[in-house]
């Protein structure tokens, strides 16, 4: 497989579509693509974009996202503004790709289960391993139900990778782009065919503090008893002058730029930690990105700059390790920029360290899937990654 990526940071809309897309099919060497994928800030008319890529790829399928922040080869794009785009050759893959409107209002598992028959479908291939791009909306509390209704139709043997389109911080404005269409509420997948597996990699770098603890009361996102107790009592525990209106942040723009260095781990089986985000409504209410189940075991998280970025590199690295790749896509968090501040243009160049020499090419989401051998998938404030 041959690839290649660009970006452009052009005002114009059709025209940085047109920049980024001609500086990455430079690398093809004048073959034709056969997936394009595009990320490009919500600032942009999404359909110009998209217009100019389709005017010079031909047949290539075209997906996916709006989005904060996007990367390509180290470089991180400007706060609002930019689009960049990756192109790939067939090579030794096979693509399809599938995308459904979802009413805002309704569940997403029957939907996401009827997205992947048609995307593995359209990949037209008997090759007998697979892996598959995710694309999910802004109604993040119903991305887990999306990754369930993957899972019964590709099996514990197909991996997926992939994240929540973003908006600028806005979380109503994500849209999908798949061809011509531009959907604002849905599912969009690309199923990759493979003679080989495809592994997906995911690390964090958030260390646990203190001992592990149980939900004992919750209702959706809400997290009403940890223990028994109020749970803000017993986080107060973990955290700094027991400050939660420090460390925790609230769900109104006057609360956005509090410390986000702490989180919840959601305690896996094997011991591993899912990280979920945490937020205080304007009640004061604990609540987590997507819900925790009664019973679940959790412990306080915390992390670093340093520590977020060693798990970026390690991340590609391990993505590349098992064969030489053209290209390794990655996801991050719009919450792992948070904690890195003024060094969140080093997560890019990391990834780019760790790869090998592939080109690397992702963005940062608001939420992560990384679904590896199990139902349960839907992370934040982590770093996935695929090699092809």
């Amino acid at each position: 497989m041959v690839s290649g990526t660009g970006s452009s940071t052009l005002s114009d809309s059709r025209a940085a579509g047109a920049q980024a897309v001609d500086v990455a099919l430079s690398a093809l060497g004048g073959a034709a693509p056969d997936l394009v994928i595009v990320h490009a800030s919500r600032e942009h008319d999404l359909r110009e974009v998209v217009a100019a890529v389709r005017a010079r790829t031909g047949a290539a399928e075209v997906a996916g996202a709006s989005c904060d922040r996007a990367f390509a080869d180290g470089v991180l794009n400007p706060p609002s503004g930019g689009v960049m785009v990756a192109v790939l050759t067939r090579g030794p893959y096979r693509f399809g790709v599938a995308s459904t409107v979802v009413d805002p209002t309704a569940g997403t598992f029957q939907a996401a289960a009827a997205t992947a028959r048609t995307a593995r479908d359209n990949a037209r291939s008997a090759l007998p391993y697979a892996a598959a791009i995710v694309y999910g909306d802004r109604h993040v509390h119903r991305h887990q139900d999306t990754l369930a209704g993957i899972h019964r139709v590709a099996g514990s043997a197909v991996p997926l990778i992939g994240g929540a389109a973003g908006d600028s911080r806005r979380l109503d404005q994500t849209v999908l782009l798949h061809n011509d269409t531009v959907i604002a509420s849905g599912i969009l997948i690309i199923w990759i065919a493979a003679p080989y597996p495809l592994q997906v990699t995911v690390s964090h770098g958030w260390t646990p503090v203190g001992l592990p603890c149980l939900v004992t009361h919750s209702e959706g996102t809400a997290i009403l008893e940890i223990e028994g107790r109020d749970p803000l009592e017993v986080l107060a525990r973990y955290l700094p002058d027991g400050g939660a209106d420090r460390h925790i942040r609230g769900d109104g723009p006057d609360t956005i730029d509090v410390d986000r260095s702490f989180a919840l781990g959601l305690i896996e089986p094997d011991g591993s930690q899912l990280v979920r985000v945490i937020y205080l409504d304007r009640f004061r209410t604990l609540h987590s990105l997507t819900p925790l189940p009664q019973y679940s075991a959790i412990q306080v998280v915390t992390s670093d700059p340093e520590a977020l970025l060693d798990a970026a590199q390690q991340t590609a690295r391990r993505a590349v390790a098992a064969r030489p790749a053209g290209l390794v896509f990655a996801v991050s968090c719009v919450d792992r920029l948070a904690v890195l501040g003024d060094r969140a243009a080093e997560e890019p160049e990391r990834i780019r360290r760790g790869s090998a020499g592939a080109h690397t090419f992702g963005l940062f989401t608001y939420g992560e899937f990384a679904r590896i051998s199990s139902v349960t998938g839907y992370h934040n404030a982590t770093i996935v990654a695929l090699a092809l």
